[in-house]
């Protein structure tokens, strides 16, 4: 039975609650469930009616008309697809119960359920599928939900329960593609009978069937008996809108501090003008040039000064951008994007396809120093094609080219102030963005205003003031003031002491980043295997997750995030001391050898206590440890090319979350000795896995591949794996539409102040 539960839906309550406004309910004090799920008993039980507290009114319940998020979450109900995702995002078998990939890499043969029916008694077959895809590819009318599946090029009927999808070319994100909402399967009969109104009386082969929609006010849906899945336990889900619980003669008690959904802060109904929204850094930047510096800090303050060809929701899923459209060509190489017309940079002249030819030509192709470069050296070339049309060309099929092109060093600058500013072109940063930059004075603040002309609308702060701040009590005190409306790396240990806070909200993210401890192979002792594995097995990481952390992290098992397509856990390294000091007396390790270990002050959740346990477990095991803690982060940045340290602590979270991104800037050897390769790591499999991994479009293939990478990268150990960290942002209760990716960006373009 398909859950139903979404983001974009910001409260659940049982529905005794609800009807009638009547009395006030006491809040709950149970335990309350893992992040996403709800709590489960040992034997459902059937009946009752689910009430969904929905934050937002829904725009259609047609699939492919419409694509925000609300109306999405409403109709996964109603409709399956040929695929579905699980609780973990992997897709599994939906409508379809296998599948077949062409060795081309451009066709998938899809073999269908039997005995299926929609909820207006019709069959499910493979002419449902042709109907409903070809639909959307091909239909006259407007369907937004288009874009999302352009890379479709046709579907083709075998027979009654065999169907062929496929895309022009090799598409690496086909099979998940066509588990999302644009690629539901919908009733060809009640197409054909309501004609356009079949939004307002959608059909599918969901777990519940449509029954009413009062726009504004509610939409009820009843389970569907017939569900090939089996029938839903609970009757009935009504959606009810926010809005309608205002006005209610007695209210409705809740928690003191209702927490907001993961990632995102409460909204409102009425965002308000005006005002300027203080975030609290806990670094400082290196640059606000996206093709010089990636490190983490400056992408995130960067973020909202650019726009790149295409950009990421909130579920880190492709969008337009500056580009409204595009196409891939038929080998996999190059897409063709159109343009967005009448878009201005910061400083007044026009965007075009000459912007975007200049700023991506200037990183790929540039003499000066652009650490961006590696991350787009899947580019072979930009060509203009009109004004308004560009053609961006890797040198083969690159599975992940597309959301690549929405990372940080993607972005699109003004040409006009590049040639003006020159290499101070990173102090005074021009781009199409939301913010303007005012100024920047390092260690204490950066000041950013509104871009009034920004072409999806201004936004509604007048400013946003980044405050640098490394001391994470500072940071704390700011959060429990108001002086800081936003505040990063909010200290675990300090999250439960705002549980009951009427001011203060928390937002929980899972980030894609893998913490760990560089070992520095140039020298000795870490040039040996057999030591950097001893260390791996010294250090009790789940004691420092525990006692630290308080639980919010996971042990690391691979060399990147289960967040990041291709993960696999290896779960090599348990705490082992034994072990440590057998490989240890193996290598003839010196003792009075001193270890010298880096460490930035309040860039990462508890950095320094974490470098300290670190270094204390070590001593324990007989090593000289000496920690130093660097209060200044460009600083650290910096001197981290003079190699003088022997363990640096630091986190790597890709510009996307896939292998690709985690592993090749990292752990491939034409990088060595380069900024992500400092440590110089170089083995010769690896490298040929890597180049191999980038140029295959099979997920499956792409899979095995860096399995195999993961496995010997681990076998090496060129770093100290700690952990995968939680992070926990602090927002203000004024604050409104504040988002954090799993790429620790916090996004403010929709910011307000109540």
């Amino acid at each position: 039975m398909k859950t139903v539960i979404s983001l974009s839906m910001a409260i659940l309550l049982m529905a005794s609650v609800l009807v009638g406004c009547a009395a006030p309910v006491a809040a709950p004090t149970a335990t309350p469930a893992p992040p996403g799920v709800t709590p489960v008993a040992a034997t459902p039980k059937p009946g009752g009616t689910l009430t969904v507290v929905s934050a937002a009114d829904f725009t259609n319940m047609d699939p492919g008309t419409t694509t925000d998020s609300a109306s999405v979450a409403a109709r996964t109900n109603i409709y399956d697809g040929l695929v579905d995702w699980d609780t973990k995002m992997q897709v599994i078998p939906g409508l379809a119960e296998s599948w077949k990939l062409s060795a081309d890499g451009t066709t998938y043969t899809f073999h269908l359920r039997r005995g299926v029916k929609f909820q207006d008694g019709t069959p499910f077959n493979a002419a449902a599928v042709e109907f409903s895809l070809n639909r959307v590819i091909k239909g006259e009318g407007v369907f937004p939900a288009k874009i999302a599946l352009s890379f479709l090029s046709g579907v083709k009927v075998i027979d009654d329960y065999t169907v062929e999808v496929a895309s022009a070319g090799p598409y690496a994100p086909m099979l998940p593609m066509l588990a999302s909402g644009p690629a539901s399967i919908v009733s060809p009969e009640a197409v054909k009978k309501e004609g356009k109104d079949f939004g307002l009386r959608p059909v599918g082969t969901g777990p519940f069937k449509f029954v009413e929609w009062m726009r504004g006010d509610h939409l009820t849906l009843e389970k569907n008996p017939a569900y090939w899945q089996g029938a839903p336990k609970v009757d009935k889900v009504i959606l009810l809108m926010a809005s309608v619980l205002v006005g209610c003669a007695a209210p409705v008690a809740a928690p003191t501090a209702t927490p907001a959904p993961p990632g995102v802060t409460p909204v409102a109904a009425t965002p308000k003008p005006g005002g300027t929204l203080t975030v609290v850094s806990a670094a400082d930047f290196t640059n606000m040039d996206p093709g010089t510096t990636t490190d983490s800090a400056s992408v995130a303050a960067r973020t909202n000064i650019y726009d790149g060809l295409v950009d990421w929701d909130t579920k880190m899923q492709v969008i337009p951008g500056l580009a409204e459209s595009w196409k891939l060509s038929a080998d996999g190489t190059t897409y063709t994007f159109h343009l967005r017309r009448g878009v201005k940079f910061q400083d007044g002249t026009p965007f075009n396809a000459a912007a975007v030819e200049f700023s991506l030509n200037r990183v790929i192709k540039g003499e000066g120093v652009f650490p961006a470069k590696i991350a787009l050296s899947f580019l072979s070339g930009v060509k203009v094609i009109d004004d308004y049309t560009v053609e961006v060309a890797s040198a083969g099929p690159y599975a992940p080219m597309l959301p690549m092109l929405a990372s940080g060093p993607a972005s699109i600058v003004s040409p006009e102030a590049v040639k003006k500013e020159g290499k101070d072109f990173g102090l005074r940063p021009v781009g199409t963005g939301p913010f303007k930059f005012v100024e920047w004075m390092r260690g204490d603040h950066l000041t950013l205003e509104k871009n009034p002309a920004y072409w999806q609308g201004a936004p509604k702060v007048d400013k946003v003031i980044y405050r640098i701040v490394p001391e994470a009590a500072a940071r704390v005190t700011m959060l429990r003031t108001g002086e800081g409306d936003v505040v990063e790396n909010v200290p675990p240990l300090e999250v439960d002491s705002f549980k009951d806070s009427k001011t203060v909200n928390i937002i929980k993210t899972v980030s894609a980043r893998t913490m760990w401890f560089r070992l520095n192979m140039t020298k000795k002792p870490f040039d040996n295997k057999l030591v950097r594995q001893a260390i791996n097995y010294a250090v009790d990481k789940k004691k420092i997750i525990d006692t630290i952390l308080r639980g919010t992290a996971v042990p690391a098992d691979a060399p990147m995030a289960p967040a990041d397509f291709g993960y696999v856990g290896s779960k090599v390294y348990d705490f082992n001391p034994d072990k440590a000091k057998q490989l240890l007396k193996e290598a003839n390790f010196d003792f009075a050898t001193k270890l010298v270990m880096w460490a930035p002050e309040g860039r990462y959740v508890m950095g320094r206590e974490v470098c300290e346990a670190t270094q204390a477990q070590l001593q324990n095991l007989g090593l000289n440890v000496e920690l130093k803690v660097w209060g200044d982060f460009p600083a650290y940045m910096k001197a981290l090319d003079s190699l003088e340290f022997d363990l640096q602590y630091d986190g790597w979270y890709p510009n996307v979350t896939d292998a690709d991104s985690a592993l090749y800037q990292v752990f491939n050897g034409k990088y060595a000795g380069q900024a992500f390769n400092r440590t110089k790591y170089n083995n010769p499999r690896v490298n040929e896995l890597l180049e191999k991994g980038r140029t295959t479009i099979d997920p499956k293939a792409r899979e095995e591949i860096y399995k195999e990478v993961q496995k010997i990268i681990m076998d090496d150990a060129p770093s100290l794996f700690m952990f995968y960290p939680t992070i926990f942002t602090g927002t203000s209760s004024r604050v409104r539409g504040v988002n954090v990716l799993p790429i620790e960006r916090i996004i403010v373009k929709n910011a307000w102040l109540e």
